[in-house]
């Protein structure tokens, strides 16, 4: 049963002159009751106008009015309704029509009906207002920027599916839960905190189901200086969850590169790694909240490594290697930070799998690994067969293989590059081209690319980050979209009177692009550019909020 709202009434008949009995005219008033529309009110009522009638017993004519709503003020309102007609004393029936439109216009969204008494006096009562709404729905595919303000669109459909058109204001929205923020006001809302925010439509006491709302960031690319100016190369490798934390390195002249934190208030910051060898430092990997940061201290022809984690509270500490192990290196990190994965070589040169949990080393498997799913349930890698195939696995607790070789010869994931939650899809290179791989499709090509590797995924899978080594060829996927460009997307941005997003992503002779991280929420992506407009290896961050229906 759809709820009701009660409409509260009051009839006022006024005698022109004798008892009535004679025929005489009369005037009845009725007052209705407009619920004030403010993000307060449960079930404001969706009418901008209302068809009043009053049918006196007898052979008197019906008699009829229709008002339009007052100005809105915020609170109910009471509007006094003049019926003037031939209206002898006793029963009348009273109907009041509610329209989505002004002056009865639209679809009828409710209506009221009661029998009132005619005798001359004031008569009050409650009249029941059964709604014509039998469903709400708030439809799919809509994001809002942060600070600026969106009409949610809805569909409002009769008990036989037909849409009811709605003006603004006519219904109210409210956000249920989520990691972003909005304001409502009404039917209208506005971004507060980037994030999916979950929202339900309400109109006349009928509420819709929720649905997925993104809050996007205004678009927008930086660019991450070298630590001391703008002599020098950065290389950007992860972000947070949260899109407002990446890591990578900086190297300035001759000097070998340091690891660096990169945020959006302050900055490139170089912060100090391990010193076991003079090479290059390198921040690898960062935690969901940006706080705990995996990498590697090479020498100088990056010929011995060691891996490390860094905190702000501990500094650069070295991961202790499994023994009989050598040359680590740190390469993933679990979304809470707990665990690290990475390679090391035994005393014939094969490679090992490196596990850590809170800093305790294990081998999980034989091979090369590249990367951990967000929850740590399971790891990603390579591993070379008799034929020299490099066939790609993903390892799960217990030793548990997904096999992700097809039938074809021409088809295998050759090595796995990114997970998501739950170890359910893996991204990575295929023989000739970038790919990923689920349990109930098999391998899948993302086609029209060569020579390049998916790098990257979000945490629920649905968007992957592509790396190329052709010019323009930092690329988004999902199978619903398919491929996407940044540089020729940001190009069609700015043609059409958007920002100047053109960055690292120009076509016009900028060099090709690396994807090496995407935030959790799905509205930022980081990587490196070669080079950048000014001829300088830059890494990026980049907020995607182009890329909305996923």
């Amino acid at each position: 049963m759809r709820p009701c709202l009660l409409l509260a009434l009051g009839l006022l008949i006024l005698g022109c002159g004798g008892s009535g009995g004679d025929g005489s005219t009369r005037m009845a008033r009725v007052d209705i009751v407009w619920e004030g529309r403010s993000r307060n009110v449960v079930g404001p009522p969706s009418a901008e106008s209302a068809r009043v009638s009053l049918d006196p017993l007898g052979e008197s004519p019906e008699v009829s009015v229709v008002v339009n709503r007052p100005p809105d003020n915020g609170s109910d309102v009471t509007q006094t309704v003049e019926l003037e007609g031939s209206m002898p004393p006793g029963q009348a029936a009273l109907r009041v029509e509610f329209y989505s439109g002004a002056d009865a216009s639209g679809h009828i969204v409710g209506s009221a009906n009661g029998s009132v008494h005619l005798d001359g006096v004031r008569t009050l009562g409650t009249v029941a207002t059964a709604g014509n709404i039998d469903s709400v729905e708030i439809i799919e595919g809509q994001s809002l920027h942060v600070g600026g303000s969106e009409e949610i669109d809805i569909e409002a459909r009769t008990e036989d599916s037909q849409i009811i058109a709605l003006v603004p204001g006519s219904y109210t929205v409210r956000q249920t839960a989520g990691s972003g923020d909005v304001d409502e006001h009404g039917s209208n809302v506005t971004g507060v905190a980037r994030g999916v925010v979950h929202l339900v439509a309400t109109v006349d006491g009928v509420s819709s189901p929720q649905r997925e709302v993104l809050v996007a960031p205004q678009s927008k690319t930086y660019l991450v200086e070298p630590v001391g100016g703008t002599n020098g190369v950065t290389f950007i490798n992860d972000i947070s969850g949260d899109g407002t934390t990446a890591v990578g390195s900086s190297r300035s002249g001759g000097n070998a590169p340091v690891p660096i934190i990169w945020t959006r208030t302050g900055g490139t910051v170089a912060f100090a790694g391990l010193s076991v060898y003079s090479g290059a430092n390198v921040a690898k990997c960062v935690s969901r909240d940006g706080k705990v940061i995996a990498g590697s201290n090479y020498n100088d022809n990056s010929s011995e490594s060691v891996p490390w984690v860094y905190t702000a509270a501990t500094g650069a500490q070295q991961l202790v290697l499994p023994t009989g192990l050598t040359n680590g290196t740190a390469v993933d990190i679990s979304a809470d930070g707990t665990v690290i994965v990475g390679m090391a070589f035994d005393s014939s040169g094969q490679p090992w799998c490196v596990r850590w949990i809170s800093g305790t080393p294990s081998t999980p498997f034989q091979g090369n690994c590249y990367c951990i799913a967000p929850d740590a349930s399971g790891i990603g890698g390579d591993v070379t067969l008799e034929d020299n195939r490099t066939v790609g696995f993903v390892w799960q607790s217990g030793g548990y293989f997904f096999q992700t070789i097809s039938s074809s010869a021409d088809l295998y994931l050759g090595s796995v590059r990114a997970l998501n939650d739950g170890t359910t899809m893996a991204a990575g290179a295929m023989q000739a081209a970038p790919g990923f791989w689920s349990p109930g499709s098999g391998p899948v090509l993302v086609t029209g690319t060569i020579t390049t590797k998916a790098t990257s995924m979000s945490r629920d899978g649905q968007l992957v980050g592509i790396s190329g080594d052709d010019p323009y060829l930092a690329m988004l996927f999902t199978r619903d979209t398919g491929l996407v460009q940044l540089g020729r997307y940001y190009d069609q941005l700015k043609s059409s009177g958007g920002p100047d997003l053109v960055g690292p992503f120009s076509q016009a002779g900028n060099g090709p692009a690396e994807v090496n991280g995407i935030s959790e929420d799905r509205m930022s992506i980081c990587g490196t550019a070669f080079p950048d407009p000014n001829g300088a290896v830059r890494g990026y961050v980049t907020d995607y909020s182009g890329f909305r229906k996923l």
